[in-house]
Order: C-alpha cells, then sequence, then structure tokens
C-alpha cells in the first residue's frame, strides 16, 4: 500500500521490515 511505498521510501529498509510484520499480523 501507499504506506509501505511512503514509509519504506522515507525511513529506509527497516521500515519495510516492519511494515512486513504488520502485514502478516493484519
Amino acid at each position: 500500500g501507499w504506506t509501505l511505498n511512503s514509509a519504506g521510501y522515507l525511513l529506509g529498509p527497516h521500515a519495510i521490515d516492519s511494515h512486513r510484520s504488520l502485514s502478516l499480523s493484519d
């Protein structure tokens, strides 16, 4: 989603890893 794209671009690869965990839980 836009969150993964936006946050991943702004925060960095660590953000993507966090979002991956959230995606699995969600």
